[in-house]
C-alpha cells in the first residue's frame, strides 16, 4: 500500500506556478520510482531504499514549490541523464549572510555539506544487512534441499542456523555495529583443511632404553633378528621418502631420505663386521613414535579408485564343487550426480576366491565446500554373481553397499560388506577398499608405537638440545643413528 501511494503521488498532474520546475520533478519521481521497482524485482534492497529515500525528498521539494516556499538549489541532487531543475529567481532561497566575526573570537567552521556522491554511497550498515540476508537465505535454501532429500537432521541443523541470523539483522536494521566474524561461513566457501606441520612428520625418540638385546644365545639367530629389523625401518623411512615426495613436502622427504642412507650404512656395517667373524657390534632398542601419513598419493585429486579384493563365503549350489565355481563382481560409484560402473573378471578360486582388480573413478571438484556434504549421502555398491552354465542366466549372490562417510577422515575405506538377498542377510562377503589422495578433512599422521634399532656404542644415544630439519652427520659405530627427533 505505502509503495502504490508514493507510485500515485510521483505520477504528473497538472501543476500551477513553477510548472517547469513540477515537471521535471516529476521526471525524475518517475525515473527513481521506476529504478527503485526493477532493484525490488532483482533483490537489491539496499538500492531500493536509496531510491525510496530520493523519492521523498524529491516529494518534499513538490510541496514546497505548491506553498511557494523558496528552494535550496544546492539540495537537489543531480541524477545521470537529466539537466538541473529550472528553478524560478523568486523562488530560490537566499544564502544566509556570513556573521561578522568578532574581535578576539575565531569564527566557528562552516558545517560540512554532504555530497550526491556520498548520499548515493552504501553505508557500512547497508553492506553489512545485505550480507546478514544473502547469507540467511544461503542456509534456508540448504535446509529445504535437505529436506527434500529426506536428511530431516540436517535440515533442521541449517534452519536453526538460518534463524540465528535474525537477531543480528534486527540490530543491523536500527543501525547498531554487528561482528560479522561470528556469523556461520558461507556454504559456497571451500572447505579448510589440516595442515601437518613439521613436528608431526618427524618419528619420535623416546630417548629411553627399552631393551638392551640378548645378553647370550646364538650369534647367528640374533644376527638374522638384527639384519630383519633394520630391513623393516628402511622399508618405512623408504617409504615415507617417497610419499612425502609425491605429496610435494620436499623437506620431509629429503630428511627420511637422509634417514633410510644412515640405516643402510648401519645395515652394511652389521653385515660387514659379521663377515669377519668379530661378533656383533653393541645395539640397543629404543622407544620411538614413527609417523605413518594416511594418503594414496598415486591419485590425483579428482580421483578415487575402487579395489575388490576378494569374495567371501560364497555358497555352493547344490550338486557343484567348490572348484566349479565361478565368480564375479560388479560395483557402482555414486556421488555429486555422478555414476560410474564395472565388473571384475571370472575367478575361480573355490568359495573364497581372490580377486583384487582396480578401478579409477573421476569425482569431480574436491576443494568445494558441496563435496565435503556428498561424501556423507555418497555409496558404493557391489553385486556379486556366479556364472551358471552355458547360455543360462547368471546366479546373483547379493549386493551389498559401503558409504562413503568415513573419506572426511580417511583415506582408505577398508572394509567387508555383508551381501544381502533383498532384505535377508547372507553368509557371503566382499572385501573392497575404497581411496582418495587424501582424507576431505586434510592429511593425517598416525604414530606407530614401536622399538627401534639403534647400532652403536653402549648406554644412552645423545640427544638433540634443539630439533633441526638438517640432518647431521653419521658418526661410525657412535650413538643412535641420526635423523630422529628426539623428545626434550
Amino acid at each position: 500500500k505505502q509503495w502504490n501511494q508514493r507510485r500515485e503521488r510521483a505520477a504528473p498532474a497538472a501543476a500551477p506556478a513553477g510548472g517547469d520546475t513540477l515537471g521535471e520533478l516529476h521526471k525524475r519521481m518517475l525515473f527513481l520510482t521506476e529504478a527503485a521497482e526493477k532493484a525490488k524485482e532483482q533483490g537489491n534492497g539496499s538500492k531500493a531504499r536509496r531510491m525510496m529515500r530520493l523519492i521523498d525528498q524529491h516529494q518534499q521539494f513538490v510541496k514546497d514549490v505548491k506553498a511557494r516556499k523558496p528552494i535550496d538549489i544546492s539540495a537537489i541532487p543531480d541524477l545521470p541523464g537529466f539537466e538541473p531543475v529550472p528553478v524560478p529567481a523568486y523562488m530560490q532561497a537566499r544564502p544566509a549572510a556570513a556573521p561578522q566575526p568578532t574581535p578576539g573570537k575565531r569564527p566557528a567552521p562552516a558545517a560540512p555539506q554532504t555530497s550526491v556522491k556520498d548520499q548515493l554511497k552504501q553505508s557500512a550498515a547497508d553492506k553489512n544487512l545485505e550480507i546478514l540476508l544473502t547469507r540467511q537465505a544461503e542456509y534456508k535454501q540448504e535446509a529445504l534441499k535437505l529436506y527434500k532429500e529426506g536428511d530431516q537432521v540436517g535440515a533442521k541443523k541449517h534452519l536453526a542456523q538460518a534463524k540465528g541470523f535474525d537477531q543480528m539483522i534486527e540490530a543491523c536494521k536500527k543501525g547498531l555495529p554487528v561482528d560479522l566474524s561470528k556469523i556461520p561461513p558461507s556454504l559456497s566457501a571451500p572447505p579448510e583443511k589440516r595442515v601437518l606441520s613439521r613436528q608431526n612428520t618427524l618419528p619420535h625418540m623416546s630417548g629411553d632404553v627399552i631393551d638392551m638385546g640378548p645378553s647370550s644365545g646364538d650369534v647367528e639367530e640374533i644376527y638374522n633378528q638384527l639384519v630383519s629389523d633394520l630391513d623393516h625401518q628402511i622399508e618405512l623411512c623408504k617409504a615415507n621418502a617417497q610419499t612425502f615426495q609425491k605429496l610435494g613436502d620436499l623437506q620431509s622427504a629429503k630428511h627420511y631420505a637422509q634417514l633410510f642412507q644412515n640405516q643402510s650404512k648401519d645395515l652394511a656395517n652389521l653385515k660387514g663386521i659379521y663377515k669377519q667373524k668379530k661378533g656383533l657390534p653393541p645395539y640397543r632398542y629404543e622407544g620411538c613414535k614413527f609417523p605413518i601419513l594416511k594418503c594414496s598419493p598415486e591419485l590425483s585429486d579428482r580421483e578415487a579408485e575402487v579395489v575388490i579384493v576378494r569374495a567371501l563365503n560364497i555358497p555352493v549350489p547344490q550338486g557343484w564343487k567348490p572348484d566349479d565355481l565361478k565368480v564375479y563382481v560388479s560395483w557402482e560409484f555414486t556421488i555429486q550426480d555422478k555414476t560410474a560402473k564395472g565388473t571384475t573378471k571370472t575367478y575361480k578360486g573355490g568359495i573364497n576366491p581372490d580377486i583384487f582388480e582396480q578401478f579409477r573413478v573421476d569425482i569431480g571438484d574436491r576443494s568445494s565446500r558441496s563435496f565435503a556434504r556428498a561424501i556423507k549421502r555418497g555409496s558404493c555398491k557391489f553385486t556379486a554373481y556366479y556364472e551358471r552354465g552355458f547360455l543360462k542366466k547368471p546366479g546373483e549372490l547379493g549386493c551389498g553397499t559401503v558409504k562413503l562417510a568415513d573419506w572426511e577422515n580417511l583415506a582408505e575405506i577398508h572394509e567387508a560388506t555383508t551381501l544381502l538377498d533383498g532384505r535377508k542377510q547372507t553368509a557371503t562377503k566382499v572385501e573392497v577398499k575404497l581411496k582418495i589422495r587424501e582424507p576431505v578433512g586434510g592429511a593425517q599422521c598416525e604414530f606407530a608405537e614401536m622399538k627401534w634399532l639403534v647400532i652403536g656404542r653402549s648406554g644412552h644415544a645423545p640427544t638433540n638440545p634443539q630439533p633441526s630439519l638438517s640432518v647431521p652427520k653419521q658418526g661410525r659405530g657412535r650413538g643412535a643413528s641420526p635423523g630422529i627427533r628426539r623428545r626434550q
